[in-house]
Formats: C-alpha cells, sequence, structure tokens
C-alpha cells in the first residue's frame, strides 16, 4: 500500500490569479470548484493532486502534469481521482481511494494506493 497526504491553506488560492488556473486545474475541477466556496474547493483539489504525487513517490511537477489528473465526484459526493492514459500506462497502480476533509481555513486530503 502506498499513502500520501497533503494539507492545504484555503486562502493560498484566493491570492492566485484566475490565469493561472488552467494550468493547475482542469475544466470540469474549475466548474466544481466555481459553484461556492471557491478557495477552498480549489484548495482540496490540489491537496488530492499532491496526496497522489506523494503517494506515488514524486513531487510536483517531476512526471506527471496537474492535468493529468482530474478529482470527481461521485452523486454521493464522494471525491473520485481519475488519471489520464498516459499515466496508467507510466505507472503501474492497483485502486486509488482518496478522502477530503477541511476547517474553515485548511484542508487535508489523503490518497491510498492499493499494491498491484
Amino acid at each position: 500500500m502506498k499513502v500520501g497526504i497533503d494539507m492545504v491553506e484555503a486562502n493560498r488560492f484566493s491570492m492566485i490569479k484566475k490565469e493561472h488556473y488552467p494550468r493547475i486545474f482542469t475544466k470540469k475541477e474549475l466548474e466544481y470548484a466555481l459553484e461556492k466556496n471557491v478557495p477552498m474547493r480549489l484548495a482540496s483539489i490540489f491537496a488530492v493532486k499532491e496526496a497522489f504525487l506523494k503517494a506515488v513517490g514524486i513531487g510536483l511537477y517531476h512526471g506527471i502534469d496537474l492535468l493529468d489528473m482530474e478529482v470527481q465526484h461521485l452523486s454521493s459526493g464522494k471525491p473520485i481521482l481519475v488519471l489520464s492514459q498516459e499515466v496508467k500506462k507510466q505507472y503501474d497502480l492497483g485502486a486509488i481511494d482518496i478522502s477530503i476533509s477541511h476547517t474553515k481555513d485548511c484542508c487535508v486530503a489523503i490518497c491510498v494506493i492499493e499494491e498491484k
């Protein structure tokens, strides 16, 4: 089993210029985040991506583009991480499970990857 965790302060995303969003977030992620509580949702999505990279054992900008991962939500609200075909080919990963939690200022995400 591989595990990664990340914590992000939401105000970090109220300071980032919107023109930088498309380099970090997919169109679907931005649509979801712009519905409400934008900084917290963006921080949560970013935390998931960082937690995944930590679980894989690589750092930000060291092998996987942030746009090759997408945080989606099931109808129940449970977040899931969807990877591009390129990432799936590059890394032989088992099932991936993620969870997100937050306070009014910070969010934390954990990613657990089963061994194949």
